[in-house]
């Protein structure tokens, strides 16, 4: 269609004779004026009656999306409870980035110590911190009451004892059988959980199903999209913790590796730059081969910036608050 202006009709229309234009006295003017003031306020009184009624005596959630937090109660709308009476969502515990090491960010002790947490530690670990969960507002289920039908992965050089599919498997039965087959402590995947998704403590708005398609951010690359193929809360956690010991075993493939000195870069880009860290063990090459970034001095200050990566750094404030002494890692289980 052109923007070109074509010729104007013929008005009044061809037939009809045109009408002289009728002038309205000033007091008439003043009384359509005064006229339609009052009939512009009557139109916001309704208005604002209408809100009202939708918000006090309005349908639940299914009917009205515009006000999620209501849920879907069978009760009558009068007894719908306000946002204000709802249970208090997951917190994370207080952090703290002080004595971070870019150097040595956990032990090899901590990191491999697949008997740290058993299943039902795991169990209470995520009951108490995602206690206060609300599905999400796709449907998705809190880490707590989470179940799939897990797959079966066969045992290799790197987890030797496999991973034995369940239908109707739990988060915590999934992490158990990934950190026992593959020798990684169990908090050490509930931490990356966190670290990757916010998954122990994510709920409402903030939680959704990709978190679970891609919970432990495996296969998913900074400079690509992440690999479908390795989609689902199973293979993400298995596949996570049996990486792990393919950066052990495959040291000469990687960015970094124990005992050596490297350049850690501090976020992507090359303008953002980095220095280098001789990492003095294993699992902290490990955690830079996953996340391949240290903290800059903005972040490390709590103020991060464009050029900041966190990741790793808050892999070793959330570790260090749940299980950083024996007596933590045990109150964190509910014990």
């Amino acid at each position: 269609m052109s923007n070109a202006a074509g010729p104007r009709p013929p008005f009044p229309p061809t037939g009809f004779p045109a009408q002289p234009p009728q002038r309205r006295s000033s007091r008439g003017r003043r009384l359509a004026g005064i006229f339609g003031i009052l009939a512009a306020l009557a139109a916001g009184a309704y208005f604002v009656a209408a809100v009202v009624y939708i918000w006090v005596a309005g349908p639940s959630t299914a009917d009205n999306p515009l006000f999620p937090w209501y849920g879907t109660a069978e009760e009558s709308h009068e007894e719908a409870p306000l946002p204000i009476d709802l249970p208090p969502e997951p917190i994370t515990p207080p952090l703290s980035f002080e004595g971070f090491n870019p150097a040595n960010i956990i032990s090899n002790e901590k990191f491999f110590d697949s008997d740290a947490y058993d299943l039902s530690q795991i169990e209470g670990f995520i009951a108490k911190w995602n206690k206060g969960c609300r599905t999400g507002i796709d449907g998705a289920l809190c880490l707590g009451e989470f179940r799939e039908d897990s797959p079966s992965f066969d045992a290799d050089q790197y987890c030797p004892d496999g991973f034995v599919g369940e239908q109707s498997d739990s988060a915590a039965s999934i992490i158990y059988k990934s950190a026992r087959s593959c020798g990684i402590n169990p908090q050490v995947l509930l931490t990356t959980l966190q670290k990757e998704q916010g998954l122990i403590t994510a709920s409402g708005h903030r939680l959704n199903e990709t978190r679970y398609t891609i919970a432990m951010g495996y296969a998913c690359p900074d400079s690509s999209r992440c690999d479908p193929d390795y989609f689902g809360f199973s293979t993400q956690v298995y596949y996570a913790a049996r990486q792990m010991r393919v950066y052990e075993q495959n040291p000469h493939m990687f960015m970094t590796a124990a005992e050596r000195q490297d350049f850690i870069p501090y976020a992507p880009g090359r303008e953002c730059g980095g220095s280098e860290v001789f990492v003095e063990n294993l699992a902290t090459s490990n955690l830079y081969n996953y996340t391949p970034y240290q903290p800059d001095d903005a972040a490390l200050a709590g103020s991060p910036g464009p050029c900041s990566s966190v990741g790793n750094l808050n892999f070793y404030a959330y570790f260090n608050a749940w299980f950083g002494t024996a007596e933590k890692a045990a109150e964190s289980a509910g014990e």
